[in-house]
């Protein structure tokens, strides 16, 4: 099946459809390219991180947003001012992007009843302003912050 094919079932099954569930999970928001940046949110880039914490290429060991995951071997002011920057950043004001744009478009042509399901704890689809019926993070919430990283 070629691409045009797979993406014309798709729009048909859409089409069909009375309700649809969204599960996404990082590989959304990676390609997430905010137009400030140039970069979306894959934490295993070393380019994305050198482009979003160039001073923390400098004064720590982390090359990825990932190596923040499990990190103990850092000052409890560094940490905090990282995971602060991080949070105000990506949850905060990562704002719109085409990626979730054209989600969103696909579902605003039909009145039907959605539900979003992810494992993000980045707020993309608050961030675009995603309309649901029923929004499920099963992760981390960087609103609640309560996790420690």
């Amino acid at each position: 099946m070629t691409d045009s094919t797979q993406l014309s079932t798709a729009a048909n099954w859409i089409r069909q459809s009375s309700s649809i569930l969204i599960a996404s999970g990082a590989g959304l928001s990676a390609s997430a390219i905010n137009p400030e940046y140039g970069v979306g949110l894959d934490y295993t880039s070393v380019a994305a991180f050198r482009r979003l914490y160039p001073r923390m290429t400098q004064i720590s060991t982390m090359r990825c947003m990932y190596d923040a995951i499990g990190k103990h071997d850092w000052s409890p002011e560094l940490m905090w001012g990282y995971l602060f920057t991080h949070v105000n950043k990506c949850r905060f004001n990562w704002g719109a992007t085409s990626v979730y744009q054209d989600l969103k478009q696909i579902l605003s042509n039909k009145i039907i009843d959605s539900f979003v399901i992810t494992t993000n704890a980045d707020g993309m689809f608050e961030q675009n302003k995603f309309v649901s019926n029923f929004n499920l993070r099963i992760n981390i919430n960087f609103v609640l912050f309560k996790n420690r990283i």
